[in-house]
């Protein structure tokens, strides 16, 4: 079949017709929402201009195809973009808009034609990054990043004018900003207290003469989390007994926040340990550091003896515990104890026709050097009343016997003994006796009688 010159170049024209978009249909700006299936014939061009504008990434769109077909590539190179620009990162074109020419991804990619070869308006606008929010707040606080605004060819120096926008009341971003281009500029946005954990996001539209440009950025507000603290001692308390009284430590209690907003913390301690005292420490707010002073008495006996501390505060408690130490001290010394009568007075009823007897339990407490025997020394007591003492070994228990006679007038009577050691002195060698004086105030109550 054979044909005339003049179909053939009718025929090519036609064919190249259908191929190429007509100059006079190109876009642009992107002015309509559009999505899979779209064609320049149905945007005014808008798809062409699209695969050009992300054909300038190849992270976003390799293929580069400029088709003017909006097909499966170009759909998932929008999603690239509204998850690079912070838009859109998850959905569908008809929940979300995730792979939609929406609003707000046409803002995003007019505010980059202007970069396009062939394109005028070459101004860009740009936040330094997202703010994070730890949690959410009990109190209003200030948070910073910047914002910066160029032209990529001539037109630098012109005074460029910020304006922010906020999806919530809560979240107050700089009004009012402005500096010369090119330009980098701090950004405060105060986080009102109690605003709700999510993600905000904060456009950003700048005008530089004639030029203008939008960006976007989030400001991420964390899940609010519990209090929680962390609770120590800093160490052990160690002391060496006192030959004449009671002896004192100290040590650190210290507190840290581990989450949440810090609250006030109450600190107790307790102990079951004759002898030693320990206080309550009040109430601090971690991160704290809280002095702590115990006093070990002249009676607490030798040893090791745990201290617990609790600490409780925002609905959260801990405990920790710290060891207690007290070591004979390296000079002899003891003393004796009564603790079931710290008072030292009895009182003995006596009735006419025979004696009454009362044993008295004592302590013999080593306070340092090495254990000795003890020998009792006893005086005269008064007519009609005895005693007794047994010696022991250092440390010991022992008991005061006392005997009081029938017929004995009432009034009160005073029983005494001296406890004594043999010890050598450390410091010179020698053998020196330590002596202790123990006295009992008896009260003698005859049988027909009530009290004294």
């Amino acid at each position: 079949m054979k044909y005339s010159h003049s179909k053939i170049s009718f025929l090519g024209v036609l064919c190249v017709m259908l191929i190429v978009p007509s100059l006079a249909s190109a876009a642009d700006r992107f002015t309509q929402g559009f999505g899979l299936g779209a064609t320049d014939a149905s945007t005014g061009g808008q798809v062409t201009l699209l695969q050009r504008l992300l054909s300038q990434d190849k992270t976003i769109y390799p293929e580069g195809i400029i088709s003017g077909y909006f097909g499966k590539l170009t759909q998932l190179a929008v999603q690239k973009w509204q998850k690079k620009y912070n838009i859109i990162t998850s959905g569908t074109p008809s929940t979300t808009g995730f792979g939609w020419v929406g609003p707000r991804t046409r803002d995003s990619l007019n505010s980059k034609v202007g970069a396009l070869p062939g394109m005028s308006g070459s101004f860009e606008v740009k936040a330094s990054g997202d703010i994070d929010v730890p949690a959410s707040l009990s109190k209003s606080s200030v948070y910073t990043n910047f914002l910066s605004a160029s032209f990529l060819g001539a037109g630098n120096g012109q005074m460029v004018k910020f304006t922010q926008t906020s999806p919530t009341t809560k979240i107050v971003p700089n009004a009012n900003l402005s500096c010369g281009t090119p330009c980098k500029i701090e950004n405060k946005v105060t986080v009102t207290a109690g605003t709700p954990a999510g993600s905000y996001q904060i456009k950003v539209s700048a005008v530089a003469g004639k030029e203008s440009d939008i960006g976007y950025y989030n400001v991420i507000v964390g899940e609010a989390q519990s209090f929680q603290f962390s609770l120590m001692a800093s160490g052990t308390i160690d002391k060496k007994k006192s030959l004449s009284g009671s002896v004192s430590g100290s040590n650190q209690i210290i507190l840290r926040t581990v989450s949440g907003e810090p609250q006030p913390v109450k600190v107790i301690q307790k102990t079951d340990i004759s002898g030693l005292t320990v206080k309550d420490l009040g109430t601090c707010t971690p991160p704290c550091m809280l002095t702590n002073a115990v006093t070990m008495g002249l009676d607490m006996l030798t040893g090791v003896y745990p201290v617990t501390v609790n600490a409780t505060g925002g609905g959260a408690s801990r405990t920790a515990t710290y060891n207690v130490i007290l070591r004979y001290n390296e000079d002899f010394g003891f003393h004796i104890s009564n603790q079931a009568d710290p008072d030292k007075t009895i009182t003995m009823t006596v009735p006419a026709v025979s004696a009454v007897t009362q044993d008295v339990p004592l302590k013999f407490i080593l306070d340092g050097g090495t254990p000795q025997p003890t020998r009792v020394v006893l005086p005269k007591f008064p007519n009609g009343v005895s005693a007794s003492v047994n010696a022991c070994m250092l440390p010991c228990e022992s008991t005061l016997h006392i005997t009081i006679s029938p017929g004995i007038l009432a009034g009160s009577k005073s029983v005494s003994f001296t406890l004594q050691a043999d010890y050598i002195d450390r410091l010179t060698g020698l053998k020196k006796t330590m002596s202790k004086s123990y006295a009992e105030t008896v009260k003698v109550v005859n049988g027909d009688q009530l009290s004294l």
